[in-house]
């Protein structure tokens, strides 16, 4: 294992004095997820769906269906239909996969959102497979099931986009629960991936890097009163090499 894989991409054990660290069960992450669902301007893609198609848009295929894996409340499901392309969901949250089949299901390019379990009965496939912040949620054995699943469900030319927050330091958003008295994570995440280290992940479970890079997907010039904002970012990315985005994007194939 190398020393940028043990630094950032395995799963955290810390202990902050008297406080352990709450361990994720499927139970305990579906009840924060659907407690999370009946606030959906908290998700990620929210305010960023937009830019990350633009950026990743050159692996999305205009003529094979797309799958937001980890759709949440369909924020980037929207983005997607609403650029054209046929597009399906899946999600661990049962009450946000009835919230996105009710509100996207009048939409003909529209696929359905269904459960990981379930998606695969389906039978279809997808030119390409978004898998957008969901490593950092996941231990080894749950992921580890997920990627076997995901080579199931990219076609053979497809492609599977992973992105992540870049490093993050996790105990900056740490919470102290006052029930249980043990520390968590405020958006559920239990681990932290440098570009090395996801890269190399994935690498030893059979899947070829086509692309890495990191960057900020919150650099649109379309979102009102941010356009100045994202223009002075740009700038400092670009006189500053050494400055590193928040997000990281790995594009590959099994």
């Amino acid at each position: 294992m190398s020393e940028k894989r043990a630094a950032t991409g395995l799963v955290s054990q810390r202990r902050t004095g008297e406080y352990t660290e709450l361990r994720w069960t499927a139970e305990r992450a579906e009840r924060f997820w659907n407690f999370e669902s009946r606030y959906p301007e908290r998700y990620f893609t929210y305010r960023n769906g937009e830019e990350m198609i633009r950026r990743l848009q050159a692996y999305l295929p205009d003529n094979q269906p797309v799958l937001d894996f980890g759709c949440g409340a369909g924020h980037l499901l929207r983005q997607l239909l609403a650029s054209g392309y046929r597009a399906a969901g899946a999600d661990s949250s049962q009450d946000t996969i009835d919230l996105v089949n009710s509100e996207l299901g009048g939409d003909n390019n529209f696929l359905g959102a269904f459960l990981p379990g379930v998606i695969g009965d389906t039978q279809m496939t997808f030119g390409a497979i978004l898998v957008t912040e969901v490593v950092e949620h996941l231990y080894d054995d749950a992921l580890n099931d997920m990627l076997e699943g995901l080579k199931r469900l990219v076609s053979g030319t497809g492609y599977l986009i992973f992105t992540t927050p870049n490093e993050e330091n996790l105990e900056e958003q740490q919470l102290l629960c006052p029930c249980c008295g043990q520390v968590f994570h405020r958006w559920q995440h239990v681990r932290s991936w440098s570009k090395h280290a996801l890269c190399d992940y994935l690498e030893d479970r059979g899947f070829t890097i086509i692309n890495a890079f990191t960057t900020d997907f919150r650099l649109s010039l379309k979102r009102k009163g941010k356009r100045w904002w994202s223009l002075r970012k740009r700038y400092a990315y670009w006189m500053r090499s050494d400055k590193k985005g928040p997000h990281l994007a790995v594009v590959c194939r099994p």
